[in-house]
């Protein structure tokens, strides 16, 4: 009998070592693969897009200048967007590197991703279990959602954090936890609504307090409404929303315009119109690959939500249906509003990918014979077809796909083998490197050959060749263009003719590089010298524009003897 026991207490030390060791591989490798679908060739995987170049010009301005409070895109204001993203930019490339990079602006929003998984992950694995809880990590981490915003230098992805992080809040608050714990939840909820202020003005309150809201009244939690006027929390907000632009219209009075067309313009659709069904279609993109699993979560859910009236199902349809309202109703759409209820849907989605893992591990369907030798000779097929086609086409990019389809390939074939022959630890293993393989290659070889403003980055680059050290560079009617990031000089926008004729009045040149159509309208301020016009590489992806020039714009006598 005592033997029996020891055996018993030696099987049940054994599975509990098993277990841990498991939780801890599963940990280990959700960490890898985050760090993996975030941060690989995060700042060499692409050139700064327009919207990038919004919030990485003016981060690096902030640096150069000490002025934290108006941001400048080529020592312009730049105030159509609150200063939230300039100042992470700013902050983590001073602490960093000295210098803003494609790296440092685009690492607050990779970071920002990866927060957002940790938070999506205890949610569900409060609400749902610990399975469920790592589900809505995998899916946090690898929708396109995720890795396309996470992956840029925008705010969208650190508003999504807070947001997500005040609803999580608010909805995990316990009617039974102490006054002074409540009181630093709430006081934590106004400093995450504040911040999300700075970041794009009344958006993050919107879609955070029109929900509450709606959940507060079905659920009836009248007296929640108090918490909104806390002692702490409440000025705190009221500082985030009056002092910053109280600062900035002390230097630029007419800040106010352009605020009231950013808000009310785009809200009344003074800025533009998009159908009302603009976000049907592209919802589906927001959790891809895994939308088929927030379709079958969906009829359990409403469930839930209706007949049992679980409240925690009743916040994930109020929340997702109001912010889809908030987005739709408004005239002016952008697809990276989505963002705002992708973290419903991964809680949508989590328990039924966590079930079928479940049911795979458990019952591990087997594969007919005939099945399997038909789905690999038709994936050689497909392979050796796609390769005979990319080799016809004789494209810049037809080699770093062939490569890609052979490594899909023979890792395809290797999984599909392995799980035939029931070595399942191999064939998940081979799966991981199989997808890990595709990102790497795709992101190291494919994405660049793809970005169209490669070349415009080059030349921008090589400005510095003919133009001496600190010297200024006047960029003439080219907006805000990325470009001027990759400038290695102190860069100034000009907008009209007379700007140009003034600071050429004050000196005897200076160097302009505008549009080759532009630069005809400079004739009649001076002596024009052309230093070097943009080339283009035929065998590349062609940027939107190509015609970018440099000039010494020399100052003629007798144009200053008339000013005189």
């Amino acid at each position: 009998m005592e033997l029996k026991s020891l055996k018993l207490n030696l099987d049940n030390d054994k599975l509990s070592n098993e277990k841990k060791i498991w939780n801890q591989s599963v940990l280990f490798l959700l960490v890898a693969v985050a760090i993996l679908f975030l941060f690989y060739g995060l700042g060499n995987f692409r050139t700064l897009g327009s919207h990038e170049g919004y919030a990485a010009v003016p981060a690096q301005e902030m640096l150069d200048s000490g002025n934290w409070i108006v941001p400048q895109f080529g020592h312009k204001p730049r105030l159509q967007k609150p200063p939230l993203s300039y100042w992470v930019i700013a902050f983590t490339s001073r602490f960093t590197v000295g210098e803003v990079t494609e790296w440092t602006a685009r690492f607050p929003s990779a970071l920002a991703a990866l927060l957002l998984a940790v938070v999506m992950g205890y949610w569900a694995g409060k609400w749902y279990g610990v399975k469920s809880g790592i589900a809505a990590v995998v899916i946090q981490v690898t929708s396109v959602y995720v890795m396309t915003y996470g992956r840029k230098a925008e705010i969208d992805m650190i508003l999504c954090l807070l947001t997500t992080s005040v609803l999580f809040l608010i909805a995990s608050e316990n009617r039974l936890e102490s006054r002074q714990k409540n009181f630093f939840r709430w006081t934590g909820i106004f400093i995450l609504l504040s911040l999300s202020w700075l970041g794009k003005f009344h958006y993050g309150l919107a879609m955070v307090l029109v929900p509450v809201a709606i959940y507060f009244i079905t659920e009836k939690k009248y007296r929640h409404f108090i918490k909104f006027l806390h002692p702490v929390g409440l000025p705190i907000l009221l500082t985030a929303i009056f002092l910053w632009p109280y600062l900035v219209l002390q230097a630029v009075p007419d800040a106010r315009e352009i605020w009231m067309e950013e808000t009310v313009g785009r809200a009344s659709g003074l800025l533009g119109h998009d159908p009302v069904w603009f976000y049907i279609p592209r919802i589906m993109m927001c959790t891809l690959p895994w939308f088929p699993f927030s379709v079958f979560g969906i009829p359990e859910s409403l469930r839930k939500a209706i007949r049992s009236k679980s409240p925690q199902e009743r916040f994930i349809w109020i929340w997702l249906i109001s912010d889809l309202a908030i987005i739709t109703l408004q005239p002016m759409k952008h697809i990276h509003y989505l963002l705002a209820v992708l973290p419903a849907m991964t809680l949508l989605s989590c328990q039924p990918l966590a079930q079928f893992y479940a049911y795979v591990k458990q019952k591990k369907p087997e594969i007919n014979s005939t099945f399997f030798k038909c789905w690999n000779f038709s994936l050689v097929v497909l392979a050796l077809a796609g390769i005979y086609m990319l080799s016809q086409m004789e494209m810049y990019f037809s080699k770093p796909f062939e490569g890609l389809v052979l490594f899909v390939l023979l890792f395809s074939l290797i999984v599909n083998t392995c799980y035939y022959k029931k070595q399942f630890r191999i064939a998940f293993a081979s799966l991981i490197i199989l997808l890990g393989g595709t990102y790497v290659i795709t992101n190291d070889q494919l994405v660049p050959l793809f970005d169209s403003r490669l070349q415009v980055a080059k030349f921008a680059r090589e400005i510095g060749e003919d133009v001496p050290a600190k010297q200024k560079i006047w960029f003439y009617k080219t907006g805000m263009d990325p470009i001027l990031f990759y400038v290695d000089r102190p860069v100034y926008r000009a907008t009209s003719v007379e700007k140009i004729e003034s600071v050429l009045y004050q000196t005897n040149n200076i160097f302009v590089l505008a549009r080759e159509e532009k630069i005809k309208e400079l004739a009649g301020s001076g002596r024009i010298t052309v230093l070097k016009k943009m080339e283009v590489d035929s065998h590349s992806i062609q940027p939107k524009r190509n015609d970018f020039v440099l000039v010494k714009l020399n100052k003629i006598s007798e144009l200053v003897s008339q000013k005189n």
